[in-house]
């Protein structure tokens, strides 16, 4: 713990190799883990993290429920993990969209009775400011906005299911940026990609924290 302290409090260690060899060497090979009969849904996963956390989980057995904005790149997905133990659900929405996001959780919430892990894995970083046709900045609107949605709609299947996880996918880039909720999203004049990042990343982590406050009854991470 005292380790995990000190890479925390330096930041950079923390978030490179360094940090994962530390922190590694006492953790659970993942692949002695079985997951069978327990339902993850993940935000993001025809790529990067997603991609490998959506191979592994059906490796594992788990019954998946991938939500994806792209129809082509979730379909190929679902046919590549065709032959896992567990199911596949793909989820066709638009994290930008909070029309799409609710349409998705009714249609989760109609098909699955249980729902041991929501992952919240969709990211977006820009150059240049856009906006959404819900009229929010697209970086606030993929990483807080929806995400707190689709917690907030899912809602009565952890509380339902024993033992359910709320994981949020942060970063150390929010490290250079501090939470003011007002200036949360940046105007056209100001904007950076990367400090618009930040500040949504660090609006994720603090919004974890109060979810665990006000719902003790499931486990939430970023």
């Amino acid at each position: 713990m005292t380790i995990d302290g000190l890479l925390e409090g330096l930041v950079a260690p923390s978030f490179t190799s360094i940090g994962y060899r530390v922190r590694s060497s006492g953790w659970t090979p993942l692949d002695s883990y079985d997951l069978t009969g327990r339902t993850i849904a993940l935000t993001g996963p025809t790529s990067g993290l997603g991609l490998a956390a959506a191979r592994s989980l059906a490796d594992l057995g788990a019954d998946l429920v991938l939500i994806a904005r792209n129809p082509g790149k979730l379909k190929r997905l679902a046919a590549e993990l065709d032959s896992a133990p567990g199911s596949i659900d793909p989820v066709v929405a638009d994290m930008s969209d909070l029309g799409a996001v609710r349409n998705a959780a009714s249609s989760i919430l109609e098909r699955h009775d249980r729902l041991d892990v929501l992952i919240h894995n969709a990211g977006a970083l820009t150059a240049e400011r856009r906006t959404t046709v819900d009229g929010l900045e697209l970086t606030t609107a993929v990483h807080v906005v929806a995400p707190f949605l689709l917690t907030e709609l899912l809602l009565p299947l952890p509380q339902a299911t024993p033992g359910a996880r709320v994981l949020t996918m942060s970063s150390g880039g929010m490290y250079t940026s501090p939470l003011t909720v007002r200036s949360l999203e940046m105007d056209e004049n100001r904007y950076r990609g990367a400090e618009q990042y930040a500040r949504a990343k660090r609006a994720q982590v603090a919004l974890t924290g109060e979810w665990a406050r006000r719902v003790p009854d499931i486990a939430f991470h970023s």
